[in-house]
């Protein structure tokens, strides 16, 4: 088992609710990429940036909440006087992002013009102009927050910089609301296995060894006709960057190639607007093995249920829905034997799980609005 496998397991077990922007996270530090996190304040987008930073030994973090206002010597450091002296425009850099090792740019969307086209640099090739000087940056992963997605032009480029997209929602489920709270209040200390650079360069290196073959290759050419059938265009430097986000999942899945059901892996990359993301969710889940693809399917449904019920207040209508997802039971069995053999198991049992806590939040609201309704009369 892989050192970063272990981390995603226990990181796990600290956030409740983020299995996939942790597994983002890992993917984007072996691929070399970067991704944004949309959502309220509160949903724990810093956090989670910490806690991995956190598990690099000797890593350097660097924090930063932009504003309209913010200039480049906020990243990037003073001009340093006595450089000046020298009629030399170097920048005192200690502890500034093209130091670190992992950057969390807060609002990055509030940024100026100015500001982002320094960062386009750092993300675009990792390099950093100083005195006229290209110097390589030591940044791992450049993580972008925010609470709203990219209102202006201007912030196309640095948006589509961001190759993993991702909304982060506040904690669902009632269960998982309550361990939150729990763990908070007896103050547990979590387990915390770390990782120097030199094994993640080693962990990169075998990644790199993952195969992708033909058949994988005709895989994303059906994708990208069937988002372009959508109106969905993605340049073809993004399907570059692609492969290896796939061999990173394939790599941390534990495999020597890359599988149909690793393209899982892509959903955060393959819209542009939010209003694309359910047609592109579509056209990934046309990739998928039969049992994924299956299990996404009644997820899905599933959810769209869910929804149904919350906005319903009418109990036959409820309990309607709630027969809807009784007649899924066949096939929940049965795609609960095939995750004990399938090569993408672990996918469909984390899906599988997601099901059953939707039927429970679903049996229990409708539990209670019959209550609700009995004694009224």
């Amino acid at each position: 088992m892989s050192v970063l496998t272990t981390v995603e397991k226990e990181m796990n077990e600290i956030f409740f609710e983020r299995t996939t922007e942790i597994r983002t996270m890992l993917l984007c530090l072996l691929a070399g990429r970067h991704m944004v996190m949309l959502g309220e304040p509160g949903v724990g987008k810093s956090a989670l940036a910490r806690e991995l930073c956190n598990r690099i030994e000797g890593a350097e973090l660097f924090e930063h909440l932009m504003r309209r206002d913010s200039t480049t010597d906020e990243l990037f450091g003073p001009l340093s006087l006595k450089g000046l002296e020298k009629d030399e425009f170097r920048r005192n850099g200690t502890g500034r992002i093209q130091k670190c090792d992992i950057a969390f740019v807060d609002e990055v969307f509030k940024a100026n013009s100015t500001v982002l086209n320094g960062l386009l640099n750092i993300m675009n090739e990792g390099i950093y102009k100083d005195n006229n000087k290209i110097v390589k940056t030591p940044m791992l992963l450049l993580i972008g927050a925010s609470n709203e997605y990219p209102m202006t032009d201007d912030l196309g480029a640095v948006w589509d910089r961001f190759l993993m997209r991702i909304e982060v929602q506040d904690i669902d489920e009632s269960e998982n609301f309550e361990r939150f709270i729990i763990s908070k209040i007896r103050n547990i200390k979590p387990k915390r296995t770390t990782f120097t650079i030199k094994d993640l360069e080693e962990a990169k290196a075998e990644m790199k060894k993952v195969k992708i073959d033909a058949k994988i290759v005709k895989q994303l050419s059906f994708l990208k006709g069937q988002l372009k059938s959508k109106g969905i265009s993605l340049a073809s430097r993004r399907f570059e960057h692609f492969l290896d986000i796939l061999k990173a999942e394939a790599y941390l899945n534990g495999t020597d190639a890359v599988a149909k059901d690793d393209f899982c892996a892509l959903e955060p990359a393959i819209w542009i607007t939010r209003e694309e993301r359910p047609y592109a969710r579509e056209c990934l889940q046309e990739c998928y093995s039969g049992p994924l693809k299956k299990v996404i399917k009644i997820f899905d449904d599933a959810t769209k249920t869910f929804r149904e019920s919350t906005k319903e207040e009418n109990v036959s209508k409820k309990m309607e829905l709630v027969s809807k997802l009784q007649n899924l039971a066949p096939d929940f069995e049965e795609l609960t034997e095939e995750a004990e053999t399938h090569a993408s198991g672990d996918k469909i049992r984390r899906y599988l799980e997601k099901i059953d806590n939707l039927k429970n939040l679903i049996f229990s609201e409708t539990w209670v609005a019959k209550s609700s309704a009995k004694s009224t009369k």
